[in-house]
């Protein structure tokens, strides 16, 4: 992603306007609010503004999303004018400048919450923000009089929701196999920081992965690949389940899982 500039205001007034009155796509308010979702002086007003940064990806045929991210005087910064082009949206660019602009909010602005507001009536749009980590706060905002965007249904308002700007620390169970591996790469593929540690059960008897039997030295290696710590729960073979709770309960209480849960 670029900062925009004041050459992009035609181009981002045909995304938005596509992305949120047009027929198709996840965005479009068709059926909700009719008018113009932005006009160009308010849109050259957000690309001046120090306290605001307007986000666009392009590709060869031009803009293809875009978002803007408000700095605030506390730790909430707000998200918004968040457009994907029609025909690009089931593409992964729309998550992956979600992830870009939580990390704007943190590191430019200090924040460690991104504030959102979605129009009510909105439902599978509330879910993918709800999958990516926000929540609802229980908080609405009337829609605004505005004769150039104007509701088409009684009562509609905006639904605040809000997510931490910054994953927090975790750790992985992990089992040497392809799941876990494709568990890693789904929640890293995107810029998104790793594990702090990888939890895996040991067999001590025989000295393999209880889960698939791989041996200890490669789980080593596959934890110092991953640059990650490597918190094991050794347990006998042929063990009960409640000698497998007793040793997991006990490396969740020790350093250094017991520091992420704090």
């Amino acid at each position: 992603w670029r900062e925009a500039d004041s050459s992009d205001v035609n181009g981002l007034l045909a995304l938005v306007q596509a992305a949120y009155r047009g027929p198709g796509g996840w965005t479009s308010e068709v059926g909700l609010v009719e008018g113009e979702r932005i006009g160009p002086d308010e849109l050259r007003a957000e690309i001046d503004s120090p306290a605001a940064v307007v986000m666009v990806v392009d590709d060869r045929e031009g803009i293809v999303a875009c978002c803007v991210v408000h700095g605030g005087d506390g730790p909430v910064a707000h998200f918004g004018l968040f457009a994907v082009d029609p025909a690009r949206q089931a593409s992964g660019v729309g998550r992956r400048l979600m992830i870009a602009a939580r990390q704007l909010a943190a590191e430019r602005f200090g924040a460690d919450t991104l504030e959102i507001s979605v129009v009510s009536g909105q439902a599978a749009l509330t879910a993918w923000y709800e999958r990516l980590g926000f929540a609802p706060t229980g908080e609405t905002i009337p829609f605004p009089d505005d004769p150039t965007d104007r509701p088409l249904v009684a009562g509609l308002h905006f639904i605040l929701m809000r997510a931490p700007t910054r994953r927090a620390p975790y750790a992985l169970s992990w089992s040497g196999g392809k799941d876990s591996a494709l568990a890693l790469h789904a929640l890293t593929a995107d810029g998104e920081p790793p594990p702090s540690a990888l939890v895996t059960t040991i067999t001590a008897d025989h000295e393999r992965i209880s889960m698939h039997g791989v041996r200890h030295e490669l789980l080593r290696r596959q934890a110092e690949a991953i640059g990650v710590d490597l918190v094991e729960v050794r347990i006998p073979a042929g063990a009960s389940n409640e000698v497998y709770e007793s040793a997991f309960t006990a490396a969740l209480a020790a350093p250094p899982l017991n520091e992420l849960r704090d």
